[in-house]
């Protein structure tokens, strides 16, 4: 009986270790996914800025397309 109670607990014990190894990863995984969508949102923000600057340049002299 104490050996079935030994290997349900380091049963449970490993399975313990394997979902923290998992948690770990998936943390490390996001926290990569937002300094790159970080870096995504200040690159859409420039290009943005470009747009506009470029419209209201259109807007101010129309023949400069040409």
């Amino acid at each position: 009986m104490t050996e079935s109670i030994n290997l349900r607990y380091n049963n449970l014990n490993n399975s313990i270790i394997s979902r923290g190894k998992q948690l770990h990863a998936a943390m490390h995984s996001l926290q990569t996914f937002d300094r790159t969508f970080e870096q995504f949102l200040g690159w859409l923000s420039e290009a943005e800025s470009l747009c506009e600057n470029t419209e209201s340049e259109v807007e101010r002299n129309p023949h400069s397309l040409k």
